[in-house]
């Protein structure tokens, strides 16, 4: 896990649940990034969850960055986390393995 501080949290659970797909042995999460923030949090927007995040979104910071909070947040191994799409844009989703949709939903939400 990081030794970096982790972020804010502040998402209903709703919006939330709506961004998160279980799959059975997988969950989706789908979220906007917003590289470069001068704090980094997990929001709830009026289009989804956002996810600000200080990295640039350069040579693949962010979202390197944004793996090592989800994983971190959700008290799982980076490597159990994908991104699925998004790769060069705002708009990600990312595979999550190890933890079932209840209790991610519980973790994001009690995380602040």
């Amino acid at each position: 896990m990081s030794k970096k501080k982790s972020c804010a949290v502040d998402v209903d659970r709703a919006s939330l649940s709506a961004a998160l797909v279980d799959r059975g042995d997988h969950l989706v999460l789908s979220l906007t990034a917003r590289p470069g923030a001068k704090q980094e949090a997990l929001q709830t927007g009026p289009t989804g969850l956002v996810f600000k995040i200080a990295a640039p979104a350069t040579e693949g910071k962010a979202n390197a960055r944004l793996i090592e909070l989800l994983a971190s947040l959700l008290g799982v191994g980076k490597s159990r986390i994908t991104l699925l799409r998004g790769a060069t844009g705002r708009d990600k989703a990312f595979r999550v393995e190890g933890i079932g949709h209840k209790e991610a939903l519980d973790r994001l939400t009690l995380s602040d």
